[in-house]
């Protein structure tokens, strides 16, 4: 798709992606992850965890054609998945640290019994408190869906 054969771009993309299949019990999900986890709460295991996607990027410069794995979960309604970019892991402070992927499992472990406008909020405001005056760095993006 990205018709790296035919052209100089030698870009990749991570990526998550789901499919969502709505069911009587909530919905079976189907995720495949290029260099991006997804990030999933089952209130019956009462913590987020992370599920990994495969190590390499879509496309690339060392592009290669690949097949991708999925990893196939049932969740129950009031479940919730989080797709993300990088780019709030990545995103550093004055100090020059990194957000790190711990630190937002731990800050989606405090927040994931809010609503999802609450969650957002508290994102936005963590986000902005840790880089302070520092620059946007790369694209922020996550998506939170509550079954």
């Amino acid at each position: 798709a990205l018709r790296q054969d035919q052209t100089d771009n030698t870009d990749g993309m991570d990526v998550c992606l789901c499919r969502i299949e709505k069911n009587n019990e909530g919905a079976e999900i189907s995720f495949t992850g290029a260099k991006r986890p997804l990030f999933v709460y089952q209130s019956e295991k009462l913590e987020v965890l992370r599920l990994l996607g495969n190590k390499k990027t879509v496309g690339g410069k060392y592009f290669q054609k690949m097949q991708f794995s999925q990893t196939k979960l049932r969740l129950k309604k009031g479940d919730i998945i989080y797709l993300t970019t990088d780019g709030y892991v990545d995103q550093n402070n004055p100090e020059r640290k990194k957000f790190t992927t711990p630190h937002f499992m731990r800050l989606l472990n405090e927040i994931k019994n809010n609503t999802l406008s609450e969650q957002r909020q508290v994102l936005e405001n963590q986000l902005d408190k840790w880089k302070n005056s520092e620059e946007q760095r790369d694209d922020i993006s996550i998506v939170g869906i509550k079954i």
